[in-house]
């Protein structure tokens, strides 16, 4: 039994049934598959559990916290802030969000003007340097291209409705608004609620159906006493802890260096 209560067997189970070859011997044949909602808020009682029932973590309060200050040093509104950095989420690790939302609204604000005449087509504006330019930032930030241009647009017309998608509108609500109760719902989410089965399939076979997930969140903050994106915060944070230790095992998997 390891820290975060699954047995090693059950570890290595998961990690066997994860790529497709390991898929199709061990199942007999590939099923993809929406697990019942209670089965999901096992997953994730359990995570919240792991994490040791931690009813005084508000990491959402912390990122609000942040966005303010970051709308008085930039002079700009904390919707801005918080919408750029749920623009620019996805595929976007949080150790770097920050950062890369502060590269965003530097190089928004510096060249405000020129930016603006330079998508309307200005003329007098040279396209080729700012390409340039915008081509040098965007290969300082991770993610998409396209969120990284809508992050952009976010801070020159300071328009929160750039901000789209149900996922990254869910962040935005849940960092812009203490009170809200939206729910997150991305794959380390639906990872930890389907326990790691699709860790290796790249698109989720699951997006379609997140209103499960979300629902599962629900029930289960409603039965402890807290908010919904309080608990989400929490088994996203588990999930990236149990992520990183079944890759390990996984890579050892693949290099033929675990003895079962």
């Amino acid at each position: 039994m390891n820290h975060l209560g699954w047995t090693h067997e059950g570890l290595m189970l998961v990690c066997y049934s994860m790529g497709e070859l390991e898929k199709e011997q061990y199942m007999g044949k590939r099923i993809l598959y929406l697990p019942d909602v209670k089965i999901i808020e096992k997953h994730y009682l359990r995570a919240y559990m792991s994490a040791g029932s931690p009813k005084d973590d508000f990491w959402y309060n912390d990122v609000y916290t942040e966005c303010l200050e970051l709308a008085v040093e930039y002079g700009i509104r904390y919707e801005v802030i918080a919408a750029v950095i749920a623009t620019l989420s996805p595929l976007m690790p949080w150790s770097k969000n920050i950062y890369s939302a502060r590269k965003i609204i530097e190089f928004a604000l510096a060249n405000k003007t020129a930016l603006i005449a330079f998508f309307h087509g200005k003329v007098g504006i040279s396209h080729l340097d700012m390409l340039d330019a915008i081509t040098e930032l965007f290969s300082h930030v991770q993610g998409y291209n396209a969120n990284k241009a809508k992050a952009l647009f976010v801070v020159l017309y300071n328009d929160v409705t750039f901000c789209r998608g149900e996922k990254v509108s869910a962040f935005y609500d849940n960092i812009a608004y203490p009170e809200s109760d939206k729910v997150t719902i991305d794959i380390w989410m639906i990872r930890m609620g389907t326990f790691f089965f699709d860790l290796h399939i790249k698109r989720n076979p699951y997006a379609k159906y997140s209103e499960v997930f979300r629902q599962a969140i629900i029930n289960v903050a409603y039965r402890l006493g807290i908010q919904p994106k309080q608990l989400q915060a929490i088994v996203w944070k588990q999930a990236q802890v149990i992520g990183g230790a079944m890759a390990l095992i996984i890579a050892s998997i693949e290099d033929d260096r675990v003895i079962v």
